[in-house]
């Protein structure tokens, strides 16, 4: 079975949100269990990090650590990080997700390669489905 091509060229995943205390580290940490075990098609591992759009510095909220816990998600060791355009750059960032269209249009502005928000906002959707597909396909690690 063939593989569909956009799911070959993505094994780094960069999750976004505005602070990098609550949305972006628990769907980091659900990636990270999601694909534990799945590979591109070197045989490498997916690496999933993540972000936030503003340059603010509170601990991961107590709330967020509680809940997340309640799901069997470990928040301990997280670093808040600040999406800059090195960290896109040094992060190899395949594919980003964003939590809100605002927070896409701040990667955008970042992008070194160009693009409008409404064409990254299109590629976004497009890979979201790809990853879908990878993840849920015949293809995908056994579970």
């Amino acid at each position: 079975m063939r593989l569909p091509t956009v799911a070959a060229v993505v094994k780094r995943a960069l999750v976004i949100c505005t602070a990098n205390i609550c949305r972006s580290p628990v769907v980091e940490r659900l990636l990270r269990r999601s694909l534990d075990g799945a590979v591109d098609v070197d045989g490498d591992a997916w690496v999933v990090s993540s972000a936030g759009t503003a340059d603010i510095w509170p601990p991961v909220d107590c709330h967020t650590i509680g809940a997340a816990a309640s799901v069997d998600i470990d928040l301990s060791g997280h670093q808040r990080r600040t999406l800059t355009h090195d960290l896109i750059g040094t992060d190899g960032a395949d594919l980003i997700l964003a939590m809100t269209r605002a927070q896409l249009r701040v990667v955008a502005s970042l992008d070194p390669y160009g693009g409008s928000a409404s064409e990254h906002a299109t590629m976004v959707e497009q890979v979201a489905s790809a990853v879908d597909i990878v993840r849920h396909g015949p293809w995908a690690p056994p579970r």
